[in-house]
């Protein structure tokens, strides 16, 4: 994912409805979903305390199968890392 999705497309509708079920945000969501994946290297941007706090909140709670599997489908991997 190079970028965030932008309000109002599938893929961040997606991530919102997922985050409303966690009490997480979008962001927290795929952060979490990211550093789950194989051969992903993730760099969350935090330039000050809050976001820092937001991006250590996307960790120690876990996404259900189904919320998973809803990610996985709007979001492709491939050998080259995500679409």
């Amino acid at each position: 994912m190079n970028g965030f999705p932008e309000v109002g497309t599938n893929e961040r509708n997606v991530l919102d409805s997922i985050g409303a079920k966690y009490g997480k945000t979008a962001y927290q969501v795929a952060l979490n979903w990211l550093l789950r994946q194989e051969g992903i290297v993730t760099i969350p941007k935090a330039v000050n305390k809050e976001h820092i706090v937001d991006n250590l909140n996307a960790l120690g709670w876990d996404l259900q199968q189904e919320d998973l599997d809803l990610i996985e489908s709007n979001f492709a991997i491939d050998n080259n890392g995500l679409n």
